[in-house]
């Protein structure tokens, strides 16, 4: 059977999905964000990507579409609108997938490949391959649904500050050894939650990189680390077992995630990989000592032989003018409020780094013994009893070798927020402002603002978790815009439940929680157990006052509201007085000024009049006499009827009219209006 084309338009008019396209196409494809997300899954593409490239299919599909589709053997079935950009989204999924550098990276390794090699390909593919197709795994990690209600049923404050410092402290240290500033901010992005799955990491690392690929290899397996501290431990080491990694990888992973773990969890790994990998052995449960594992690695710090710090154009405005042998005790401290001090640990790593010689390690100086660069190296030198070190002297001012003190100091840490927040608090100290410091510091100055409101808002235990890497420094500036005490119950919040708190929606949450004064209540939300508690008394007296103290921020806040009524109230009545008054003042001067305009017009009449009299004949007088007295009597006639119209409307409204003298008065008002229209033609046709 032929479709004829009023039989095709009859169809498309009775598809609604068409119908739908066609009169509002923003709020079909609103209504399809699920297909976006089955085919983005499907292809592996970001929804919200394919989406934006749905408005174009639209528009392709609106052009092209025909309801009747004829197959190869000439049959012609129907086909709804829905069905037709449906598999035209799905081509252009397809579009993009083939476009995406993983993808082809994967196409490139099986080319050529017979069909037993890729199947053994698809049983055992390499890892990187491997993290990409295993996005849902990281996943059940990343969007925290399996373990959630686990984990904050844990009552053990040390357990859960160990679960949460895990991928922390793993990201930390990847950022600080890698190098590539585009992978550095990738991994920071990780860090606070932005980067919630593997295909955008390896979108932004590159599948061709070999640093890449390590540093995919270090972020799965803290991933899969950080799942089994949380308590998903059978699941996971089921994974491990499935992606065949080795026994020795296995155990790495395992023992790092007993090191994090409470002891039901340490117990329950131990368990479950007897079960699944009988030839992994002697995992250590009593291992637990992270600060140990810290020590050890600050224990590894070697000085790197020494480079000249000052850049070219300072080289020049700062010449070195001497270098030798100086007694440590000619040196000038800056005492700039820059950074905290070293803990003890650190300091001790340095001096068994330091060595007694410092040829390869001199200490910059300006003329007047005041340090430019050099400090922990001269604190050294005297910790260790050393008399003298090799000094570079330079034509510096006092108070320029303090500026360059901080500027070299946050060079050497280019990258690292805390330096450059110490660098920015010095330059505060020394009266500089945030423009001039933008400038030295070579960073914008929303930095710079960002930086000088925590230093000068935000309260001490707010620094002190900025300073102990458990908050951003943007959220603490948001931190700072609070009142000090709401400041301070965020830091116990945080202290108390984890770092997760200090960092994404969690941190949002908090965040409004303390604007509005509810911490507690989110404590309350957030600690099932935070009422079973021994010292009840103590919980319901502080219950009581924190409910006196919400009713007093109320009351508060109703006297406030009342006492700006109260003065808008009055501003509006003298507001209106006012404009009555003015209102007043202007019909009087309106009804001055007709005043004198008549005047001005019968002084102008005058002057008319007296011309004429003065230069015309007497008859030219007498004419104008005529056609004054005319005017005249046509303006009175009109005057005397407008006055005797305004009569008639007082009357009407004073007086009960019965209906047939009303018709009889609408007669006569539809007379005036013709003869009132009539006078009007003659008086323009005048002009």
């Amino acid at each position: 059977m032929a479709y004829t084309k009023k039989q095709i338009e009859k169809l498309k008019l009775a598809d609604e999905g068409y119908q739908g396209a066609t009169s509002d196409m923003v709020t079909f494809l609103e209504s399809k964000r699920n297909i976006f997300y089955k085919i983005g899954s499907k292809y592996h593409l970001d929804a919200d990507e394919l989406y934006q490239e749905s408005y174009e299919v639209l528009l392709t599909c609106l052009r092209d579409y025909n309801p009747v589709f004829t197959r190869e053997d000439g049959e012609q079935i129907e086909v709804k609108f829905n069905t037709f950009f449906g598999s035209r989204i799905e081509m252009k999924a397809m579009e993009l997938r083939n476009g995406n550098p993983e993808y082809k990276a994967r196409k490139a390794y099986v080319d050529g490949m017979d069909d037993d090699a890729k199947a053994e390909f698809k049983q055992n593919a390499p890892l990187l391959v491997q993290h990409i197709d295993h996005a849902e795994t990281v996943n059940e990690y990343l969007s925290d649904e399996i373990t959630k209600a686990r984990q904050e049923l844990n009552p053990d404050l040390e357990a859960r500050f160990n679960r949460d410092s895990f991928l922390d402290d793993v990201l930390t240290d990847l950022i600080k050894k890698e190098k590539d500033d585009k992978k550095k901010a990738v991994l920071q992005h990780v860090k606070v939650g932005g980067i919630m799955n593997f295909q955008d990491i390896a979108y932004h690392f590159g599948v061709t990189d070999s640093r890449a690929s390590q540093l995919m290899n270090e972020l799965m397996d803290a991933f899969y680390t950080q799942r089994i501290i949380n308590g998903d431990v059978e699941t996971v080491v089921k994974d491990l077992q499935r992606l065949k990694l080795s026994n020795a990888r296995v155990k790495t992973l395992l023992q790092n995630a007993v090191e994090y773990s409470s002891k039901e969890i340490k117990e329950e790994i131990v368990k479950v990989a007897e079960e699944i990998f009988p030839k992994i052995k002697d995992l250590d449960i009593e291992k637990n000592d992270k600060s140990n594992m810290k020590n050890a690695i600050i224990d590894e710090i070697k000085l790197l032989p020494y480079e000249d710090v000052l850049s070219d154009e300072e080289n020049v405005f700062y010449p070195q003018i001497e270098v030798g042998m100086k007694d440590v005790n000619e040196f000038k401290f800056t005492n700039l409020p820059f950074r905290t001090k070293l803990k003890q640990n650190v300091f001790n790593a340095f001096l068994k780094a330091m060595p007694d010689d410092n040829a390869d390690f001199p200490v910059v100086i300006n003329k007047e013994g005041f340090i430019i660069d050099g400090e922990l190296r001269v604190q050294a030198a005297k910790a260790k009893g050393i008399k003298s070190l090799l000094t570079v002297v330079r034509n510096v001012s006092t108070e320029d070798a303090k500026v360059l003190r901080v500027i070299i100091n946050n060079r050497l840490e280019q990258g690292n927020k805390k330096q450059l927040y110490y660098a920015v608090c010095a330059l505060l100290h020394l009266g500089y402002s945030q423009q001039k410091i933008a400038k030295l510091l070579n960073t914008s100055r929303t930095n710079v603002i960002v930086y000088a409101k925590v230093k000068d808002k935000a309260v001490d235990s707010i620094k002190q978790l900025f300073e102990e890497d458990m908050i951003l420094i943007t959220n603490a500036s948001a931190c700072a815009d609070l009142e000090p005490e709401l400041q301070i119950q965020m830091v116990n919040f945080i202290r108390k439940y984890g770092s997760q708190w200090s960092k994404g929606n969690k941190f949002t949450k908090l965040l409004n929680a303390a604007k509005n004064d509810a911490v507690r209540a989110l404590e309350e939300t957030e600690n099932p157990n935070f009422m079973q508690s021994d010292k009840l008394d103590e919980l319901i007296e502080a219950e009581k006052g924190y409910a006196e103290r919400l009713t007093k921020q109320a009351q508060e806040r109703i006297d406030y509201l009342e006492e700006k009524l109260q003065t808008t109230t009055t501003k509006l009545q003298d507001s209106e007085t006012w404009l009555a008054q003015r209102e007043a003042v202007i019909n009087t001067q309106q009804k001055e000024l007709v005043e004198v305009k008549e005047e001005n017009t019968q002084l102008q009449r005058e002057i008319e009049t007296s011309q004429l009299l003065q230069f015309a004949d007497k008859s030219a007088f007498e004419d104008e006499m005529k056609y004054l007295k005319q005017i005249y009597e046509i303006t009175e006639k009109l005057t005397g009827a407008d006055n005797a119209v305004s009569t008639a409307i007082s009357k009407v409204d004073s007086t009960q009219i019965k209906t047939r003298q009303l018709k009889d008065i609408e007669l006569i008002c539809l007379n005036l209006e013709e003869k009132i229209e009539k006078l009007r033609v003659a008086v323009v046709s005048k002009k």
